[in-house]
């Protein structure tokens, strides 16, 4: 697979956001310098149907060290994966 362009990303982002807009709340970390989505623990199997359509991997504390090494920096700058 290539590498996404900044239009395709956006395109992805904006289909994420419309199909889990009912089931999460969005709020910027400033943190972070990210957008940060919270949802309740029952609706994880909702949330997580919608990323599984748009995204190819999905890493969890258990799979993160298989990460490409730039994901695994990202993911250890954020702290720990829950």
């Amino acid at each position: 697979m290539t590498a996404p362009n900044s239009y395709d990303i956006e395109k992805i982002c904006n289909r994420i956001y419309s199909e889990c807009d009912s089931l999460v709340t969005w709020n910027w970390d400033d943190r972070f310098q990210a957008v940060l989505s919270e949802f309740p623990a029952d609706q994880e199997k909702e949330v997580m149907s919608v990323l599984e359509k748009h995204f190819d991997s999905c890493w969890d504390e258990e799979t993160i060290n298989y990460a490409p090494g730039k994901i695994r920096s990202v993911a250890k700058g954020l702290g720990e994966l829950r």
